[in-house]
């Protein structure tokens, strides 16, 4: 059951990897959604079924914003119900906190945050609470993996940012 697991595991993760190369926030939010739905068939196989719901609606909230239907009633609702599932749910202290915290940042920022760029930095912020997770509770695979979307987003963002900054230095000196 733990190799099936982390097959579909590994599947999720390459699925998050490409999202941190996609230059569509719809496409970004589509292989998220894809992330999501294979975790949370993972962690059924892991026996985690607390996070098999939250997982669920991670996946859901982000085919609503792939698809253009994620509104602030809607944002408000799956914040509800994540705080509401993550207490019923948590059985880790403080530490089981965690996953709440990234899902509730996610959250907010899938709504608000319209760009490539913001939307990577979102990424980047939330993968560097799931690796911090991952290490602490001593899930090292998933932590390692996190760890390499966490590297290739910020190499991504970093080469966006670039790619701004000389653009907007091109055209200010052709308006000299």
């Amino acid at each position: 059951m733990i190799l099936i697991g982390n097959l579909i595991s590994f599947g999720a993760a390459i699925c998050m990897l490409w999202s941190t190369f996609s230059r569509s926030r719809e496409n970004i939010f589509l292989l998220q959604f894809f992330e999501c739905a294979l975790l949370a068939v993972a962690n059924v196989f892991f026996g985690v079924y607390a996070g098999v719901l939250v997982l669920l609606l991670s996946a859901v909230r982000n085919l609503l914003v792939a698809k253009n239907l994620y509104t602030k009633p809607v944002m408000g609702f799956f914040l509800l119900l994540t705080v509401v599932l993550s207490f019923l749910t948590n059985n880790r202290g403080l530490l089981g906190l965690i996953p709440m915290i990234a899902t509730l940042q996610y959250t907010v920022c899938s709504h608000v945050i319209v760009g490539v760029k913001g939307t990577r930095l979102s990424i980047f912020i939330n993968t560097l609470f799931w690796v911090i997770y991952g290490f602490l509770v001593r899930d090292f695979s998933t932590a390692v993996s996190d760890l390499v979307v966490l590297f290739f987003t910020a190499v991504n963002l970093f080469r966006l940012i670039h790619k701004e900054r000389v653009a907007k230095k091109d055209i200010l000196s052709t308006d000299s």
